[in-house]
């Protein structure tokens, strides 16, 4: 009855433990979990405890306990005729899964010995913690108060732990029946009836293959989702998304622990989509992370660009001084206006053609066609699109009106030199120091004229980098027409721009002109006895000089061919000389001399060349 008694109170005083001791609990600020065994598991596991004996010898894992003391996490002898050498031992162990160690163990434990020289007691990695060792003197003794007191041990920085009998005598030690009933007849035995093993892990979960379109780097709008892979040692008990934060998802992956290693070490594989909707535009943090069974937490954080709104816009009122124009001023107050175009048709067409358009900040910009409108009025509508990819459509002023102009028709401008014989030439080549006359038309598409239109005259000049510059201004006449006399200049381009009134729309056209550099050429003198020298000198007519002056190539006529002899290069003002020595000369002879001026980059002429010099050497002296 008094046995009965006594089990009822340690079933009772283990529940109380389980109840203390929640499944996954964790202890020292985190990154240690706890693995239950045998009455402190609920389905009364052993898992992780590992079994060895010898002969004679017995270790088992026989629970529930129940106060029985031949049950629980048992090392002990076999109660039969015999004896077993010294070192014989049956122990069972419990080891640290890779990448985590002991910490501690809470207990209850049982032990009896009927001579000293047995040993029944745990130990750490071989270091003895608790009970009785071999021949210490105290003969029979008893351990752990029947396994109804519940002990701690610390394990800090060790791999194993073990309970053990086992003989410590040189001569060996009976195994024979000891005839104590209470004792079941053994001689040595020592039994936990639960423990609860904390574990400390000392590695965080890794998150790796983070991808999906939630992560992307630009700007970003509706449905996206987010994915990653995370392993760990212990394996992963959760994965979770935050935003902003504030947990989005979250899935919990079945962990046991009563195992030593609690949750699957499968690489567990997470994705989670969210609308984006959801969110406000602008930045916003995606926290991806990974727990282990010990709770310790792997993470990588992104920042991301949401824009779910689409541009607001609205035309602009028109610009009389550029009657070509159209605009529209948009806003978007998140990833800013990426791009748009404007379209146009005739007021009650059914059909819409594109115009030029481009983007200047935050407007569009577009380019009515000026080569084949008719006058009138027109309908207005451009598409507006942001960098996330959201885009609206709109047909409205500012004010709310429809966005309907009276447009300008085209207008055709012609343009021409004067060549010979009274024919027009679009290009011509013209003398260094002389003028050329350009002559042109303003009509409307029809032909009508376009009267007393001011007309700007560009020039490009005809050289690397060189931009237009205004020239001159003309004016047509009362049938359309103008005309104009170059100044004197470099190779370039002209451009005749009508900029357009309120009735018409502008117009240009061009034409260009060739001119050929020249340099004077003149000898420090005409007759020269041969050794001796003369300086050749001259002056490049045709600016601007390059900055590190111009390259002249200085040739002389001899045995059938012009001949380079010398290289010199002006100064900034185009002057130029060059010292020559006639050595070779052994009669009279007369050379022919000449200046070339050849095309180099930033001089705006075409290659030209000086009149030819004779200088008289005499070499006969």
């Amino acid at each position: 009855m008094r046995q009965v008694q006594n089990r009822t109170i340690i079933r009772a005083g283990v529940a109380l433990l389980l109840l203390l001791l929640p499944q996954g609990a964790l202890a020292n600020g985190g990154g240690t979990y706890r693995v239950y065994s045998c009455d402190a598991a609920p389905d009364r596991s052993t898992a992780g405890w590992v079994a060895h004996n010898v002969d004679s010898m017995d270790a088992d894992r026989l629970c529930p306990w129940q106060g029985d003391v031949k049950r629980g996490l048992i090392a002990r002898n076999k109660a039969e005729d015999g004896r077993v050498g010294q070192g014989a031992t049956a122990n069972l162990t419990f080891t640290a899964p890779a990448g985590t160690e002991l910490w501690g163990m809470d207990y209850a434990w049982d032990g009896y010995r009927k001579t000293e020289n047995w040993t029944i007691g745990l130990a750490a990695d071989g270091q003895w913690l608790t009970g009785c060792r071999a021949n210490d003197g105290q003969g029979e003794c008893n351990v752990g108060r029947n396994g109804t007191e519940a002990r701690h041990v610390g394990l800090a920085g060790h791999a194993t732990v073990r309970i053990e009998a086992t003989c410590g005598d040189k001569d060996g030690c009976a195994t024979n029946n000891s005839g104590d009933v209470a004792q079941a007849g053994l001689r040595a035995r020592a039994a936990f009836a639960w423990t609860v093993i904390e574990l400390r892990d000392n590695f965080d979960p890794g998150v790796s293959e983070v991808a999906g379109g939630l992560l992307s780097s630009g700007w970003i709008r509706g449905p996206q989702d987010a994915r990653f892979t995370s392993n760990d040692n212990t394996g992963i008990s959760t994965t979770r998304m935050l935003v902003d934060g504030i947990v989005r998802f979250e899935t919990t992956r079945p962990c046991t622990y009563t195992r030593p290693i609690p949750c699957s070490t499968e690489p567990a594989g997470a994705a989670y989509g969210i609308n984006t909707g959801e969110l406000s535009d602008g930045h916003h943090q995606v926290e991806l992370q990974a727990v282990d069974a010990a709770g310790n937490m792997g993470h990588e954080t992104r920042t991301i660009n949401v824009d779910n709104n689409a541009p607001v816009a609205s035309f602009d009122a028109r610009d009389r001084g550029n009657p070509s124009q159209v605009t529209v001023s948009a806003s978007d107050t998140a990833s800013g206006v990426a791009g748009g175009q404007i379209e146009m048709r005739p007021l009650g067409g059914s059909t819409w053609r594109q115009i030029p358009t481009s983007v200047e900040s935050t407007r569009l910009m577009g380019t009515l066609p000026t080569e084949d409108l008719e006058e009138g009025t027109y309908e207005f509508r451009a598409s507006i699109a942001d960098h996330a990819g959201n885009s609206t459509l709109v047909d409205r002023m500012y004010d709310g009106t429809k966005a309907e102009f009276v447009v300008p028709g085209s207008t055709r401008m012609t343009a021409a030199l004067a060549g010979k014989h009274g024919r027009e030439v679009q290009s011509k080549r013209v003398r260094y120091g002389r003028s050329a006359r350009a002559s042109g038309t303003l009509r409307t598409l029809s032909g009508a004229a376009v009267p007393t239109a001011p007309v700007t005259v560009m020039a490009r000049r005809r050289s690397s980098g060189a931009d237009w510059e205004v020239e001159g201004h003309v004016m047509t006449d009362g049938d359309g027409r103008f005309s104009y006399q170059l100044p004197v200049g470099p190779s370039r381009d002209l451009r005749f721009d009508y900029a357009g009134s309120e009735h018409h729309l502008g117009s240009s056209a061009t034409v260009g002109v060739s001119v050929p550099a020249t340099t004077s050429l003149k000898p420090s003198r005409r007759r020269v006895d041969g050794g001796k020298s003369v300086v050749f000198s001259g002056r490049v007519r045709g600016g601007p000089v390059p900055a590190a002056g111009k390259l002249v190539d200085l040739q002389a006529y001899y045995r059938g061919r012009w001949r380079t002899f010398a290289l010199p290069r002006t100064d900034t003002r185009g002057r130029w000389k060059r010292r020559y020595k006639f050595g070779a000369t052994s009669s009279l002879v007369r050379y022919r001399f000449r200046a070339r001026v050849p095309r180099e980059v930033g001089y705006p002429y075409l290659p030209g060349r000086s009149k030819t010099v004779r200088v008289l050497v005499d070499g006969r002296k």
